[in-house]
């Protein structure tokens, strides 16, 4: 760590890695500390909702969990 760091963000999963991301595009000194030593071997969650599909518009990175996801009705 450097004696610059502003923020700590404990966890990389996918909230504490998109969190990391977003204080970097805003010129936040960042690091991301994760007690595992390797990625999972299977996906912990079971769908999106709405609102983090907005989120990750917001970034246009919706498209690849559209297309790879099966839609479910309302």
């Amino acid at each position: 760590m450097s004696d610059e760091t502003e923020v700590i963000v404990v966890g990389a999963g996918p909230v504490g890695l998109m969190l990391a991301a977003e204080l970097r595009l805003a010129g936040v000194s960042t690091v991301v500390l994760e007690r595992a030593d390797a990625p999972g071997t299977h996906p912990r969650a079971l769908g999106l909702h709405a609102r983090t599909l907005e989120q990750l518009a917001m970034r246009g990175l919706q498209e690849p969990f559209l297309s790879a996801g099966v839609r479910v009705p309302s």
